[in-house]
């Protein structure tokens, strides 16, 4: 049997914000950081809670 552990919710929110927190550094990677932010929400959002 094999497991995969996978990051938890708090830490997917907080890659969120890191990711953010790099547009005003890297402007010109905005749309992908974003792009990779909206995968990121919606798989919290698919999450069930708890």
């Amino acid at each position: 049997m094999h497991l995969e552990a996978g990051p938890t919710p708090g830490q997917r929110r907080a890659l969120i914000v890191n990711l953010r927190s790099l547009i005003p550094v890297i402007p010109s990677a905005e749309p992908r950081i974003e792009g990779f932010c909206r995968v990121l929400e919606e798989r919290l959002a698919a999450e069930p809670t708890p």
